[in-house]
């Protein structure tokens, strides 16, 4: 791979380059670049070899405020924390209770969970020995640890952890490497997997005449829920099986004239 400035193929100016990583097979390069500046980006093969190619751009997310941000249920992030640093305060990440603090290499991830639900966090694939944090906050001097593994766990040089998030909720995720085991720098992935919890909700109830009643329903299912309507709190009738991947979902029910009051609930089938 090569990065060049310029334009014009026959005028390209040489701004970077990097040979493949063998035991990756991936490739990367850091290059610093200029505001309004155009660059060019050449993949070859080492050989005659032909294939699928992907590029991926990122920034420098060594300091806590600049970290990459995340969205959705299964995002997957590279950097590189070769020339990365720890700051005034960081937390010890992954390393409550062990003798070595960390590395001083740690970058940084910004993920908005989309949902409830169980999240699962990996560094597996990352170049070197990890350690792994997840916290809430918005200054690194004082966040509140989610979720952590140290180099000791079961996943030889990767760590993953999981906790419930909740929808909307912000984690700050560090990944770094173990103080006292010398300077363990290089390639890191970041991988997250949210398996969304069950929800749903009744968002509206409307009764545009006096033989319909308007029902929006919002929410999350895995498996059916049967949607049930009465009018004594006795028998209850069943209206609509409410399928995995169908909501939301808007339903006009209708009601007898003289039925002045109606009440729905929905059960698992």
């Amino acid at each position: 791979m090569a990065i060049y400035g310029g334009t014009e193929i026959e005028s390209l100016i040489p701004v970077g380059a990097a040979s493949i990583d063998p035991a990756e097979a991936i490739t990367t390069t850091r290059v610093t670049v200029s505001s309004g500046q155009t660059y060019m980006i050449a993949i070859d093969s080492l050989s005659d070899l032909r294939g699928f190619a992907a590029i991926q751009l990122r920034k420098n997310n060594d300091a806590f405020d600049n970290a990459i941000r995340l969205n959705g249920t299964s995002p997957t992030s590279v950097a590189h924390s070769g020339d990365a640093t720890d700051e005034p305060r960081e937390p010890n990440h992954g390393n409550s209770g062990f003798p070595f603090g960390g590395g001083g290499k740690s970058v940084w991830w910004h993920w908005k969970a989309p949902s409830n639900g169980t999240a699962t966090i990996s560094t597996q694939g990352t170049s070197y020995n990890t350690v792994l944090g997840v916290y809430q906050g918005t200054n690194v001097q004082e966040l509140i640890t989610v979720a952590e593994e140290n180099f000791t766990g079961a996943n030889g040089q990767w760590r993953t952890v999981s906790f419930e998030a909740t929808s909307n909720q912000d984690y700050q995720i560090a990944i770094d490497s173990p103080g006292g085991l010398g300077s363990n720098s290089g390639m890191a992935l970041l991988h997250i997997n949210l398996e969304r919890s069950q929800s749903i909700s009744f968002t509206s109830i409307t009764r545009p005449d006096d033989q319909t009643i308007t029902l929006k329903i919002e929410g999350f299912l895995t498996t059916p829920f049967q949607l049930e309507a009465t009018s004594d709190l006795s028998t209850w009738i069943p209206l609509e099986t409410l399928l995995p991947n169908a909501l939301p979902i808007t339903l006009n029910i209708p009601t007898a004239v003289d039925n002045n009051q109606q009440f729905f609930r929905i059960t698992t089938q």
